[in-house]
């Protein structure tokens, strides 16, 4: 348990830093693309909020002297507040590959790969990291699910 704990630690720490970038970048109102992270644009400040919130519930799920079952569900409400975030990111890169008009109503195979193309604001970066989180929605690990399905 003390790895899982670190582990979203860490996680949590990585989220506040780049919901903070974001934040910091949103009321100054530029554009910064560092690697395959991109903070800015015109939801940047509401992304910030977002995403520092969620590396907030995430340290404190791990440092509050809270039940097992309620640090569980502070963890899957931070992925679930992330994977929204990114989900909507992803919605609304994939219909902007959609060129506008009557005539057209479906976006080449190109363009919607170009569309999903990097640079990645944090919270789309963030997502693959906090799939652990799944494990926690029925309070049984995957790990216990497949010792019932293989004892006797």
């Amino acid at each position: 348990m003390r790895v899982e704990r670190l582990y979203w630690v860490v996680v949590g720490v990585g989220l506040l830093l780049g919901g903070g970038a974001e934040l910091v970048v949103g009321v100054l109102g530029v554009d910064r693309t560092v690697g395959p992270a991109s903070v800015g644009g015109t939801d940047a400040l509401w992304r910030g909020l977002i995403v520092t919130a969620a590396g907030g519930l995430y340290v404190h799920a791990v440092f509050a002297d809270v039940s097992l079952v309620r640090e569980r569900a502070v963890l899957v409400l931070a992925g679930g507040m992330l994977w929204i975030t990114a989900g909507t990111l992803t919605v609304t890169a994939v219909l902007g590959a959609v060129p506008g008009g009557a005539e057209a109503w479906v976006a080449p195979p190109g363009a919607v790969l170009g569309a999903l193309a990097p640079p990645y604001v944090p919270a789309l970066l963030a997502v693959p990291f906090t799939l652990p989180a799944v494990r926690h929605l029925d309070g049984v690990s995957a790990a216990d699910r497949l010792r019932e399905a293989v004892a006797p």
